[in-house]
């Protein structure tokens, strides 16, 4: 499956009887043909977010060995980093619902969860990240520790202070180079 993998996987198991043919129907696959592989065509990223399920609210997925939890609140990137697949698997930024993230916050503290990593991209430039944040902070009431990446240009004293009361404990900054030609090349634009 290339890109976004709900809707093709679901497609891809309702072909699956059909054999290869069946599958060089569904868009976003590689799908291999002797020695060679044969991409389908694009698929459009999901629109509406809200109609993908939870994966934890939804019992597909429950609390890993370690206690932790992967949590995705949008989509895409507003970078156009040339090394990067994120803006080029959805061009916009699209964010779940935050009601969804303090669902799957409260579920996590019902589930004894004692670790939640964000796994967007560029999590401080989720369009509303300090009501997210506040979210997070009430929900989680100080018992989850949570990690994310993000850009350090992007934060400031507010944004500081609404990731500590959300329990930020570990931030990964992706500073690829310092090098103004290196990143005019690449693409980003970092301060």
């Amino acid at each position: 499956v290339v890109g976004e993998g709900e809707e093709a996987f679901l497609d891809l198991l309702h072909a699956a009887g059909r054999g290869i043919e069946g599958m060089r129907e569904i868009k976003g696959l590689m799908v291999r043909e002797g020695e060679g592989w044969h991409f389908t065509s694009p698929r459009t990223p999901v629109r509406d977010l809200e109609g993908i399920p939870s994966p934890y609210l939804s019992g597909i997925l429950g609390v890993s060995l370690n206690r932790s939890m992967v949590l995705e609140t949008v989509r895409g990137c507003p970078m156009r980093c040339t090394y990067c697949y994120y803006h080029k698997s959805s061009p916009t930024v699209r964010a779940f619902d935050r009601s969804r993230i303090r669902e799957e916050f409260s579920w996590a503290c019902r589930q004894g969860v004692s670790e939640v990593t964000f796994i967007d991209p560029c999590f401080a430039r989720r369009p509303d990240i300090l009501e997210l944040l506040a979210a997070v902070s009430e929900t989680g009431r100080g018992n989850l520790q949570v990690s994310c990446e993000l850009n350090a240009e992007d934060l400031d004293a507010r944004l500081v202070d609404a990731l500590a009361r959300a329990g930020l404990q570990h931030v990964e900054i992706g500073l690829q180079t310092v090098n103004p030609k290196a990143l005019k090349t690449i693409g980003r634009h970092f301060d």
